[in-house]
């Protein structure tokens, strides 16, 4: 299976027996325990259209044309929510003359404030296509205006899962995971369906990879060893009991430093200076690397 186009393909591709088994299997299958999270319903998405005339004379047209098309946008327009009304006085294939509609003056003013203070519809709600007649004084805007019916809910690990059944429509999924002895969340992207399964399983594998190095990085000592004469700096971590160096350093000093580090009695927050062992310190630090 290369792509994954519904909850069948999904458990399918997780090995799970139906969708609430699908935490149990992500949980079992990955090594830092992830879960999956998924939305189901149904989004329906359309279009209306506008013929909008106005009759104003071409005195404001100059003005208005250069706030309509910003210099930079000529073939989309974001309109603000208080000129909604104006559109929804017109049907589909309509068209409106002015005089139910606001003066180029009052369109300009509201066009203005707007967008002094950003109040703005977000984008692709509103497609704008102007056409300009001066001689005959007209102006005539043709809108077409985006909608989306958003009848989705989200699944969560921990939640009810148990309506959900194989014909549920999938809309997507995220697949995340918490780090063990950390305050790191690993969360993917939200992944809409139809998705192929190779950028599902590259995800879960740089999920994996995250997840490793952020529990390494939180649930182990580090400390800094420095050569006060030559500067140099090597860098010890101590996880569950095991050393590991970063750098190469001779097997009778990492010994040294190994057991000086266990004797719980000295204090190593701050730089200290290694009994018997000249020019050296060492001290623990805390490790804010990024993956």
């Amino acid at each position: 299976m290369e792509t994954i186009n519904n909850f069948k393909d999904l458990c399918e591709f997780l090995s799970a027996d139906s969708p609430s088994d699908l935490n149990r299997r992500m949980h079992k299958g990955t090594d830092c325990g992830a879960s999956i999270s998924v939305r189901v319903g149904r989004v329906t998405r359309g279009e209306r259209s506008f013929r909008l005339i106005f009759n104003d004379g071409p005195k404001h047209l100059p003005v208005l044309h250069s706030v309509l098309t910003d210099g930079k946008r000529t073939d989309h327009l974001r309109l603000p929510e208080s000129l909604r009304n104006l559109f929804d006085l017109s049907q589909k294939g309509k068209r409106v003359v002015s005089k139910a509609l606001p003066t180029y003056a009052t369109l300009y003013r509201a066009l203005q404030d707007y967008a002094k203070k950003g109040e703005w519809l977000l984008a692709d709600t509103f497609l704008v296509e102007r056409t300009f007649n001066p001689s005959a004084g007209k102006f005539l805007v043709v809108v077409r205006e985006k909608w989306v019916k958003d009848e989705t809910e989200w699944h969560h690990n921990g939640g009810d899962w148990s309506k959900l059944t194989i014909d549920s429509p999938l809309v997507s999924f995220s697949i995340q995971t918490i780090v063990e002895g950390s305050d790191v969340t690993v969360d993917g992207e939200e992944m809409a369906l139809p998705i192929a399964t190779k950028a599902v399983q590259d995800w879960i594998d740089d999920m994996e990879k995250q997840s490793s190095f952020y529990w390494e990085r939180d649930n182990s000592l580090w400390y800094r060893l420095r050569n006060t004469k030559t500067g140099t700096v090597r860098t010890l971590q101590a996880t569950q009991g095991e050393f590991k160096w970063h750098q190469p350093t001779p097997k009778a000093l990492r010994k040294k430093v190994e057991d000086y580090i266990l004797d719980d009695s000295f204090d190593l927050s701050k730089s200290t200076a290694i009994p018997g062992m000249k020019n050296l310190t060492v001290e623990e630090f805390c490790n804010d690397t990024t993956f």
